[in-house]
């Protein structure tokens, strides 16, 4: 840092000369051009980056969707099932689906037996309200 301008900031890059560090370095600088020059890439690579992505946004939340529809069913009956216990904690990426599944029993208090049971009759009221209004979740709100 310059004592004469402590607002002026600089930045440098340290390069060591033994093998695996160049290697490393010289992968950074042409990740970093790469990315960088992202805007003149050929479309078909742009396109095919979009496929990517939007094929592992669908995996994921499909492994989502499964968790919890695997997870509430278990809750009703006070067992808490998990798939992939680990999946969002901050860790490794494979020990992220270690354990595949993990389960416990719940506590045996009323008042959970009641967040239970007032769960399960407002969703069977919901169903039961959109089977005998099924232009419930019709969105006609302009009307020409």
């Amino acid at each position: 840092m310059d004592p004469s301008n402590p607002d002026k900031k600089y930045g440098s890059f340290r390069f060591d000369t033994t093998e695996s560090k160049t290697l490393r370095t010289v992968l950074t600088v042409l990740i970093a051009l790469s990315l960088v020059l992202f805007p003149i890439w050929p479309f078909e690579v742009k396109y095919g980056i979009w496929l990517v992505s939007l094929i592992l946004l669908i995996i994921i939340v499909g492994v989502i969707i499964i968790r919890l529809l695997i997870y509430i069913p278990g809750a009703i009956f006070d067992y808490h099932v998990w798939i992939f216990p680990n999946l969002f904690i901050e860790q490794g990426f494979w020990a992220s689906f270690v354990p595949f599944i993990e389960y416990s029993r719940g506590d045996k208090s009323w008042f959970n037996l009641f967040i239970r049971l007032f769960a399960v009759s407002s969703f069977l009221l919901l169903v039961l309200h959109i089977y005998l209004n099924p232009t419930f979740f019709d969105c006609n709100f302009v009307k020409i």
